[in-house]
């Protein structure tokens, strides 16, 4: 249930940036404890009867990006995920969102509505 605001955030950032043009698709990256189901009846319920509504929406869960605490190399996973350069141990230095949109596209054929 914490997903309903943060996709309804990002639902209501696209309507501002796409200014009535038609949406044809959404991607959307998620932290990897967010159930897609919920999201997406989330979206749904936000985007009835708007230009998102026909959208094609991809869900895409993002680990948080670790840092090796022996090696040094970034890599992106699990808080218990080992380094897959060294085997050791990695400590998260940049969250994920529990949604963030990523990238869309309108309908070229489309005017704006006004």
């Amino acid at each position: 249930m914490h997903e309903r605001g943060p996709v309804g955030k990002v639902a209501a950032q696209l309507l501002a940036e796409s200014r009535g043009r038609i949406v044809t698709e959404v991607r959307i990256l998620i932290s990897p404890d967010v159930i897609v189901e919920v999201a997406a009846d989330a979206w749904s319920a936000v985007v009835e009867g708007t230009p998102l509504e026909e959208a094609r929406v991809e869900w895409v869960h993002l680990d948080p990006l670790l840092r090796c605490l022996d090696c040094g190399a970034d890599y992106r996973g699990g808080r218990l995920d080992q380094c897959p350069a060294c085997g050791g141990d990695g400590l998260v230095i940049e969250s994920v969102a529990i949604a963030e949109l990523d990238t869309w596209r309108v309908d070229r054929s489309t005017r704006a509505a006004r």
